[in-house]
């Protein structure tokens, strides 16, 4: 499994197409007769609150006549900040309609699930204001509910996403220890544990994702302060751990540029000057076997423990545990003598069932 999540993220980032679910407020009322004309070309909808956000959504929608009362076309909706994509690579449609009683309703499959099935209707509201509003759905889709639509606008969406950038730095750039706005993840924490959350959540098993992080991607000071001092690796995503310690601990996301790779670094820091790091897990190149076959436990006492795991069926029955690691009152790791405390060998094997 590649760092897949955070280079989709980055990508999406740069090219400023950020989509998710969003609801409109309106009161939604049908006209008189319109001519089916109206309602077909390009349209889109989306709503951005800055880079960090799980607000952010675009959904681009293309109805083409196909007859004198029907359509055919397609959509494009990538949501939760780039999370979650549903859209086709080739511009596929998957859309058919049909024009009756002044409004256009659709069916269409998904992209995202390409077993999904849904239906939607597209219609005029008194004012102009031309809506879209989600019917019967099987299966996973990632599409906004009710929302008014507008004439494709590429120009206008970015004017607002510069517009909110530079109020969102301007905001922030006030102390030179930029805030971290994120739920801090408690004590005790179980690696293991975390990559099954984030496996149902990529997987789209789960609307949401219990721990939370912030994007280093294009934030100039975390990319400085988080700059990886061992190799060639850049930083990717920071999850902040709850201490109650006067310094910061932050488990930070490492890829290597052109080599398939995930590394995870514990790193202590004091007003955004960094301590002391250490790798806790590292997945490079093709050749590695399952990421689950390594993991590591922090304690309510900030004891550090790395294993190496032994699956069977996608379950751990067995651990190797290779460090034992505290932290010292000035935010240091620390190794400690595991064998000799424990009176185990460091290749004995625990078992877990």
């Amino acid at each position: 499994m590649y760092m897949i999540t955070m280079r989709k993220i980055i990508l999406l980032i740069v090219t400023g197409l950020l989509i998710c679910s969003c609801n409109a407020k309106s009161d939604l009322k049908d006209t008189g007769t319109i001519p089916i004309d109206t309602l077909i070309g390009n349209w889109m909808y989306y709503q951005y609150h800055g880079k960090q956000s799980h607000a952010n959504c675009v959904f681009d929608l293309t109805l083409k006549k196909a007859g004198k009362d029907s359509v055919i076309g397609n959509y494009c909706s990538i949501w939760d900040n780039g999370n979650r994509i549903d859209c086709s690579s080739e511009n596929a449609n998957n859309i058919k309609g049909v024009f009756r009683k002044d409004t256009l309703y659709l069916s269409f499959h998904g992209f995202y699930d390409e077993h999904a099935q849904g239906e939607a209707k597209v219609y005029k509201q008194k004012g102009g204001d031309v809506i879209w509003e989600m019917g019967k759905e099987e299966g996973a889709f990632y599409l906004p509910h009710k929302v008014v639509l507008l004439r494709d606008d590429t120009a206008k969406y970015f004017s607002d996403v510069r517009r909110i950038d530079s109020l969102e730095k301007l905001s922030v750039a006030v102390e030179s220890e930029k805030r971290i706005d994120v739920a801090e993840i408690p004590l005790p924490f179980d690696f293991h544990h975390f990559q099954h959350e984030q496996d149902l959540y990529d997987e789209g098993k789960h609307d949401d994702m219990p721990y939370k992080c912030v994007y280093i991607e294009d934030n100039k000071e975390l990319e400085y302060t988080y700059k990886s001092q061992w190799d060639n690796s850049k930083p990717g995503l920071l999850y902040r751990i709850h201490t109650g310690k006067e310094y910061k601990l932050d488990m930070v996301s490492y890829a290597i540029d052109g080599i398939p790779s995930l590394i995870y670094r514990l790193i202590t820091s004091i007003h955004g000057v960094v301590i002391d790091g250490l790798t806790v897990f590292s997945f490079v190149g093709e050749d590695e076997k399952d990421w689950n076959t390594s993991s590591f436990t922090i304690s309510k006492d900030l004891g550090i423990t790395i294993y190496k795991n032994k699956l069977h069926h996608d379950k751990i029955v067995k651990q190797t545990i290779v460090g034992r690691y505290a932290i010292d009152d000035e935010g240091r790791f620390v190794k400690q003598d595991f064998a000799n405390r424990c009176g185990l060998k460091s290749e004995e094997l625990y078992e877990t069932y």
